[in-house]
């Protein structure tokens, strides 16, 4: 067969530079819209600028280097070839809404006890995994994506999670507390949730949240709200739940200031992310001449109607509360041997022989102060007064709500009970049996 002219050899690779540029984009649009990934997420997490990327998709533009053609065919689970139409794939890829489905379908049997590893997984995860990924990581990944979406249809209703045994529990705490003797009687109002089929922690976090989000919706009218920098008070602000007009006419205080030195989930950035949300309904914050203004804001909290407490413990090692356990040379295992059980809003408490709870006393050039009129720099966590939240409980001005899912921290949620620091709780059924022993072993 002799050879072709040169002017038809480049006349023929001309023609197919033009067809790759025409159906390259294409391709690579259908896949990316059949993951359910937008092109910035996607140039985002391969790597690429998106303004290289969004080339890439218009018709006539650019097309990528091998290197990251490669990128794309791994991440898509695709061959290079198919990219480039010199090979079609023996089965099409999946439309936006099949990829969309099998999200839904995951979240359904996660709710339902199936973990990453159930039979019913392996059939619906491998085909939503990005380059790379595991797929116990593809799991919590796409939990998280379906609870952003909110749609109602597909979030589980709490009443599920309200069983049989859920309900014992809350209410023989309740009534451990209500009918003590009359000196240490009290009002306490549980929300427990059986989520022992929930295999995935993150998933547990939000549901608990949800329950949060339906106690801020019940009241609508105009309240304050206050909130620590715990993530589980995160979970409660951004629930996918709540909606834009659920509740109106709010204004939102931090129980805490600073910021997590492993994270961004402090109080401030909790409130910037709710206020994005719900300003359009009246939703605000305090001025940052209020927030930091010592005996003003402890006026503003007296005026506390809703309060979301998270429950720090001593074993982290990367938050501000830790570093300032570090810089007083207060050692973790001799507090512990002390009795000190953790913290609420950053203060340790311990647990002292008989019925009788204390505030812990360092040695005076270890104590920790973080009372809201504290006047130390930026780098001390402030916190609101203990002795304001305690005398919002006793005259029942306030909910003042903990959230909890570790039994291990059953022992801190009596505490702040006890203390009066708080007089609700939402948690696990697994932290509500846990709470009910300690209660059992010393009632008063």
């Amino acid at each position: 067969m002799g050879r072709q002219p040169k002017g038809k050899v480049h006349l023929n690779a001309t023609k197919q530079e033009e067809r790759l540029k025409r159906e390259f984009p294409e391709r690579l649009r259908r896949l990316r819209e059949a993951a359910g990934e937008k092109q910035g997420q996607l140039a985002k997490a391969l790597g690429f600028s998106e303004t290289a990327y969004q080339l890439w998709e218009k018709e006539g533009g650019n097309l990528p280097n091998a290197l990251n053609l490669h990128k794309l065919a791994l991440h898509f689970k695709v061959s290079a070839d198919y990219l480039l139409g010199l090979q079609e794939e023996t089965s099409r890829p999946a439309t936006g809404e099949e990829s969309n489905e099998k999200r839904r379908q995951v979240f359904y049997h996660a709710w339902h006890g199936k973990n990453w590893n159930a039979p019913e997984m392996g059939l619906l995860l491998p085909g939503l995994c990005r380059s790379g990924e595991s797929l116990e990581r593809c799991y919590d990944r796409v939990i998280t994506d379906v609870l952003l979406e909110g749609r109602p249809e597909d979030l589980p209703p709490l009443s599920y999670f309200r069983t049989q045994a859920a309900q014992q529990a809350k209410e023989e705490i309740e009534r451990l507390f209500r009918e003590r003797s009359p000196e240490h009687a009290r009002q306490v109002t549980m929300h427990v949730l059986d989520l022992g089929q929930v295999p995935s922690e993150r998933f547990q976090r939000n549901i608990l949240g949800m329950q949060g989000a339906e106690l801020m919706k019940k009241r609508r009218a105009a309240f304050t709200l206050a909130v620590s920098g715990g993530l589980m008070a995160r979970y409660v602000l951004v629930a996918p739940n709540l909606a834009r007009g659920d509740i109106e006419n709010v204004t939102v205080i931090p129980l805490a200031f600073g910021r997590s030195l492993s994270n961004e989930s402090s109080a401030t950035t909790i409130i910037g992310e709710f206020i994005f949300k719900h300003g359009d309904y009246g939703v605000k914050a305090l001025s940052q001449d209020e927030k930091w203004g010592g005996k003003r804001l402890g006026l503003r909290m007296s005026g506390i109607d809703l309060a979301f407490m998270g429950i720090g413990a001593l074993g982290s090692k990367s938050t501000l509360f830790a570093e300032l356990l570090r810089d007083r040379e207060l050692n973790e295992d001799a507090l512990e041997a002390e009795g000190v059980i953790g913290n609420v809003l950053f203060h340790l408490i311990r647990e002292l022989p008989g019925p009788t709870w204390e505030i812990y006393q360092p040695p005076p050039d270890k104590e920790i102060s973080v009372d809201i009129d504290d006047q130390a720099g930026d780098e001390i966590i402030h916190a609101i007064n203990l002795d304001l939240l305690r005398k919002m409980v006793e005259f029942e001005t306030a909910e003042i709500v903990i959230l909890a899912t570790d039994p291990l921290r059953a022992r801190i949620v009596r505490a702040a009970l006890e203390m009066r620091w708080a007089n609700t709780v939402i948690c696990t059924l697994e932290m509500a049996d846990e709470l009910r022993t300690l209660l059992l072993q010393m009632p008063f």
